[in-house]
């Protein structure tokens, strides 16, 4: 429902409101941040590149993550790996799938597609923000072969502590279950909040991540999965074989450049995102009644709640010229919208918003 959302209406409106990946740079600027010479792209061989990835970029990646090796890491773009690993892991009469809610539609609908039952595990509303349902977790573990969770959460910027983390990986080292990590936002935390890779914790454990959202290059494709399970990894790059191969070289040299300045990217975008949160919430105060804040700890994203039909809402929205996701696109009934905080021009969208408000 989300992908087709956007396809209907995200280039046939001026303002996003809703975006999930943060504000993109030309290759020339990524070059620039780097202090490399761009015309370096001009000698990139259009051939085809080793299915795992180069080396260079997988030397680069696990140069990232401390108790990684660059043999296990796997490069591809994010949502085919989704599509892979899961088709990996998921067998058919074994067992449900836990998984977190709400969430990315494939995460769900992955397991779905393979006559796999999902156990949705969905996160609580308070208050105060978005928590974990601790206790239901071991019940809904019973009898399950894998749990699929994603932080900082998509949509609504929920991110659990180090130590209710731990916690988490714990239950499924005791359940016996492997774990699906979608760490796609990895980097737009405060770093004593940064989780730690759950790939480099937990032997059954595959960690999702790459450049399209917290890095704002999603026109590369390119993200990885990195685990320790030497058969899961084989299993993903036999079905590999049958989906891209290999990942485009042009992508592969320039997500090698990326990752040289990837700090520098996260900073740049998490100035962003708690500038465009302020200018959120002032609007946000000014029509009490219509939108209940509800507190992110991470991320761009945030998940607000409406006074009525947030569909109706997005309608309005709409016909100022803005995009917003109500919450249906997520499955998650009619009272709730997401806003995406990572780009510029958040602050006109906004403008429409008020209109219509």
């Amino acid at each position: 429902m989300l992908e087709r959302y956007f396809a209907q209406y995200e280039f046939a409106l001026e303002h996003m409101l809703s975006a999930s990946d943060c504000e993109s740079c030309s290759v020339g600027a990524l070059y620039a941040l780097a202090g490399r010479d761009p015309r370096e792209l001009l000698e990139v061989k259009l051939s085809y590149t080793p299915p795992q990835g180069t080396e260079t970029l997988r030397d680069a990646i696990a140069a990232r993550t401390p108790g990684l090796g660059p043999d296990e890491v796997v490069v591809a773009a994010p949502q085919e790996l989704i599509d892979l690993t899961l088709g990996a892991l998921c067998t058919a009469g074994t067992g449900p799938v836990v998984v977190l809610t709400p969430c990315y539609q494939s995460l769900t609908d992955t397991p779905a597609q393979r006559g796999v039952a999902v156990r949705p595990w969905p996160l609580r509303e308070t208050e105060h923000g978005w928590a974990l349902d601790e206790d239901a977790l071991p019940s809904l573990l019973d009898g399950a072969q894998g749990l699929v969770v994603n932080f900082p959460h998509n949509p609504t910027g929920f991110l659990p502590t180090p130590e209710v983390w731990t916690r988490l990986l714990e239950l499924c080292q005791a359940a016996g279950v492997w774990l699906f990590s979608d760490e796609m936002y990895r980097g737009l935390e405060p770093d004593a909040r940064r989780l730690d890779v759950a790939a480099t914790r937990y032997h059954r454990a595959v960690s999702l991540t790459g450049l399209s959202k917290a890095a704002g290059l999603p026109g590369l494709r390119i993200g990885w999965i990195a685990t320790r399970d030497t058969a899961v990894r084989d299993e993903v790059l036999l079905r590999k074989d049958y989906s891209t191969i290999c990942a485009p070289a042009p992508s592969e040299a320039l997500a090698a450049v990326a990752m040289s300045v990837l700090d520098q990217l996260w900073a740049g975008h998490r100035a962003r995102i708690e500038h465009n949160q302020a200018r959120l919430r002032e609007v946000v105060a000014a029509h009490p009644g219509r939108l209940t804040w509800r507190a992110r700890d991470a991320g761009p994203l945030v998940f607000v709640r409406t006074a009525g039909s947030a569909e109706q809402l997005c309608a309005a929205i709409r016909h100022q010229g803005a995009l917003l996701l109500p919450s249906s696109v997520f499955d998650w009934g009619d009272g709730h919208v997401r806003f995406g905080l990572g780009r510029e021009g958040f602050a006109a969208g906004l403008a429409a918003m008020s209109r219509a408000l």
